[in-house]
């Protein structure tokens, strides 16, 4: 956020426990970035990033297993590099 202007931004999430914490919404929030959250069970509301998710899944965690989180990332790099 350091680098790139996001005050006006609308963040599009779904319903994931993580959005009920109160700091990441107070952070939003002094940053000035909006936040909508999709409906239950309608994965055509997020279509770009559930498509990314069947993506990963089906490229990377049915083909490997991992010894860590950085190796795991290193393979997630190069996907998204490629």
């Amino acid at each position: 956020m350091a680098k790139h202007k996001v005050e006006g931004i609308t963040l599009r999430n779904n319903n994931g426990s993580q959005f009920i914490d109160t700091v990441i919404p107070e952070y939003r929030q002094e940053q000035g970035v909006n936040q909508e959250f999709t409906h239950v069970a309608v994965p055509e509301e997020n279509a770009f990033i559930e498509a990314y998710n069947f993506l990963i899944e089906r490229t990377i965690e049915q083909r490997y297993e991992f010894e860590s989180i950085y190796e795991a990332g290193l393979v997630l790099n190069r996907l998204v590099h490629h």
